[in-house]
């Protein structure tokens, strides 16, 4: 069935009971009223309200709530808007999110629309799930309250559900007038859907209607269809009499409700008892005390009530567990309670956990940890650890990484400074250049002038000058001989005219070799002392250092 804007103006009767009369303006001053001094009720016993937020479905309870409060607000002068849950379920879904819209831009109400989509596994069927994530959304809102537009046949419909469930105090006293934790305000419980029809039609208002409604697959629309009909019909105030009993059991409820606050706060000497409980607080109870206790616990932390086994049994191993026991009890699938020495926690459930991470805690009243949950941290005098203590290790660790740094700085200098000088070593200085140059340029002379007296013209110490190869060994003299004096050129001159003039070049070999650290070898294989040479005194030795140029040029030497 496609959904319709119903009208107050269509033949359709919204209801039997709906009879014209005389007293409808009256009726309509009536609804007005009553929702007005619901109002000032809820604002003297609460804080001043000073924002709402309705929960918009499109039909006509929500619509007539939504026009009552926009009447209000010239009164009252609190802030209004409306909040809408697409859940996707009919195709007309989106017909009445733009219905929405359109009513709220009539009467310039804000307009928050909730996109949800049902997990696969309907643990909770499919209105429980859909009922769960509505208020999931609902509840994300920043207003003072959250209005509902539940009335009293809404009332005898969840009424009779949980009795065919079996519930007890908590569940028959069904829905509260003012849910105080979640902040969910209904001002229209105690009013028979008939009386919101009359309010409709006089407004000529229009609405929606959800196709859904008229399926009685669902527990709540066959008793809505089939079953309270039926009961109206034998008994004619059954709908107020159903609301009456519902408040006796709320009343019942809230009684048992500060029992459990008492128990907890005489035993527990604390007011903290939302995130954790204490056993021993259990311990000292009777065993319907203890879980009137667990079950107060529960609701104030968002959880369903447990069946009468699963609370029989939770109570059983919290009490008899031992303390070191790893006690892990499953309440839904996404929670369940666990102890850690003599306290119990609810938490959740983290199916894909993450690897072991680290987090340095700085003193913070809250940090995100990567799984994106939070964690607090509450002072409480003469408990946990010392902030004092805890700021002066943050001190010492900060001086003492500042002297680690110091000395790794330290470390860094010493070693780039020996570094340094050992590339200096390594490098030519300019006497050494000077030393080369000169050397190179007596090279060709007959009675070349000695390296210690060169060395000591260039600027070199008179130790130095006596003891040269400290400098003709080092890395960078012997660098920039093979720059002034490479090999290739010295085998290229000989094989030019060293047959000419062999005594003359031969000389200026040796000072080659020497200087170039050949006396001991040459650059291959074959060996030729070089330490005595004097060429010009020892033919037959320059005669044997002409044949190994000889060879050294066949052999394809430059």
């Amino acid at each position: 069935m496609n959904a319709y804007l119903a009208m107050a103006s269509s033949k359709k009767p919204l209801s039997k009971q709906v009879k014209a009369n005389s007293s409808k303006q009256t009726k309509q001053l009536s609804l007005l009223n009553e929702v007005d001094k619901a109002f000032v009720t809820l604002s003297e016993s609460s804080k001043k309200i000073k924002s709402i937020t309705v929960a918009l479905s499109g039909g006509v309870d929500s619509v007539v709530l939504l026009y009552l409060l926009h009447e209000l607000q010239r009164k009252h002068h609190f802030a209004l808007k409306a909040s809408h849950v697409h859940h996707g379920l009919s195709q007309n879904a989106d017909k009445w999110a733009k219905f929405c819209e359109r009513l709220c831009e009539k009467l310039s109400v804000p307009l928050d629309i909730h996109y949800i989509q049902l997990p696969q596994k309907k643990l909770l069927g499919i209105e429980g799930e859909a009922r769960r994530l509505r208020y999931e959304k609902l509840l994300q809102s920043k207003s003072d309250v959250v209005v509902l537009a539940h009335h009293a046949d809404d009332q005898a419909e969840t009424f009779l559900l949980q009795l065919m469930r079996g519930a007890g105090v908590k569940g028959l006293s069904s829905m509260a007038h003012f849910d105080e934790n979640r902040r969910l305000w209904r001002p229209l419980l105690n009013t028979p859907r008939i009386d919101i029809e009359h309010y409709a039609k006089l407004h000529k208002l229009k609405w929606i209607e959800d196709e859904s409604n008229q399926n009685i697959d669902f527990d709540r629309n066959f008793i809505r269809e089939k079953v309270l009909p039926i009961l109206k019909n034998r008994f004619n105030h059954i709908i107020k009499v159903i609301s009456r009993s519902s408040s006796h059991l709320a009343e019942a409820q809230n009684l048992l409700d500060d029992l459990a606050k008492i128990d907890l706060k005489n035993y527990l000497k604390s007011n903290n008892y939302k995130y954790k409980l204490q056993v021993k607080t259990l311990n000292k109870l009777s065993v319907m005390r203890a879980k009137n206790v667990l079950r107060y616990w529960l609701e104030i932390n968002d959880q369903l009530m447990p069946s009468k086994d699963l609370l029989d049994e939770l109570l059983r191993q919290v009490l008899t567990a031992k303390k070191d026991a790893e006690l892990k009890i499953e309440l839904t699938k996404n929670h369940e309670i666990r102890r850690y020495k003599d306290e119990i926690y609810i938490v959740r459930k983290n199916k894909n956990r993450s690897k072991n991470y680290e987090i340095v805690w700085q003193g913070e009243s809250e940090i995100i940890l990567p799984n994106g949950h939070k964690l607090k941290f509450k002072k409480i005098k003469g408990k946990g650890i010392s902030l004092e203590k805890m700021n002066n290790k943050k001190k010492e660790d900060k001086i003492n990484e500042l002297e680690n740094n110091n000395e790794i700085r330290k470390l860094e200098l010493i070693t780039k400074q020996k570094e340094y000088e050992k590339e200096i070593k390594q490098m030519a200085t300019a006497k050494q250049k000077r030393a080369v140059e000169k050397m190179v340029e007596n090279g060709g002379k007959d009675n070349p002038q000695p390296v210690g007296e060169i060395l000591r013209e260039v600027g070199y110490s008179e130790a130095i000058a006596k003891n040269p190869q400290k400098i003709t060994e080092s890395k960078g003299f012997k660098k920039l001989l093979d720059e002034y004096i490479p090999d290739d050129l010295i085998l290229t001159a000989l094989r030019e005219d060293i047959l000419n003039k062999p005594e003359k070049r031969l000389g200026e070999l040796a000072l080659a070799a020497k200087l170039k650290g050949w006396e001991n070898t040459r650059p291959d294989s074959n060996n030729i002392n070089l330490t005595q040479v004097n060429l010009n005194s020892d033919k037959d030795l320059g005669k044997e250092f002409l044949e190994y140029i000889k060879e050294s040029t066949k052999d394809g030497h430059d």
